[in-house]
């Protein structure tokens, strides 16, 4: 398994920057990321529980893995069809979920219901943020994600990222976990809002110019 955990904390590292300062511009692409994610994730959990154990050998977990990473290929393949309908959505939703688990680690709730009920909040936050301020909410919401992958990632090769916050036990090495996560997303978010903004601005004056280049041509014409 420690094989498996670091090849996997190196792909989450990876695509974690990625998604952390250029998310936004890829949108679509990160939405087909996360589902084909979910879709290994499923996958390898559903093949380890039939026929893999703690004594399995690496070659055959290496092999599920591969087998695991085929499917998730072929979710993102399937999901890029309905990524213009949902990907912001799905975005937003995700980050708030992403948030939701963070803060109950940062505020050490313990009670399984407040956990529930804040993850389901934050979901909800992410939705309705996302039908409001939609190219906000892609620049904050895949750098919240980014900065998650990325810390999750570092976690796989160094001690004290905490394995559940079911127990409330939150340690230093815990609080410097969520230090970097904290961190990570307000940088990559700034980074993408500003390039957002330029990016915003830049096609207004394209449109600009060449409305005043269609009325000068309108003038000459008469």
């Amino acid at each position: 398994m420690n094989t498996i955990a670091s090849f996997v904390g190196a792909i989450l590292i990876v695509a974690g920057l990625i998604m952390l300062f250029k998310g936004s511009t890829i949108i679509y692409y990160v939405f087909g990321f996360l589902m084909g994610c979910i879709g290994t994730a499923f996958s390898f959990m559903f093949f380890y529980s039939l026929f893999l154990g703690n004594d399995t050998s690496t070659g055959k977990m290496v092999g599920v893995l591969i087998l695991s990473l085929v499917l998730g290929g072929l979710t993102f393949f399937l999901t890029q069809k309905f990524a213009k309908a949902w990907t912001v959505t799905i975005i937003a939703a995700f980050g708030g979920f992403c948030l939701g688990m963070v803060c109950v680690g940062m505020l050490n709730i313990k009670n399984s219901f407040a956990q529930i009920l804040l993850l389901v909040l934050g979901a909800a936050l992410g939705l309705v943020l996302g039908k409001k301020f939609d190219g906000y909410v892609n620049a904050v919401g895949t750098s919240l994600i980014g900065a998650f992958m990325v810390v999750r990632g570092v976690g796989c090769y160094a001690p004290g990222y905490p394995s559940s916050f079911n127990k409330g036990d939150i340690d230093s090495k815990s609080s410097y976990y969520m230090m970097a996560w904290f961190l990570l997303f307000i940088g990559g978010s700034v980074f993408q809002v500003v390039n957002y903004k330029e990016e915003k601005a830049a096609k207004t004056d394209d449109f600009t110019d060449a409305e005043d280049e269609g009325k000068c041509c309108s003038r000459i014409r008469i």
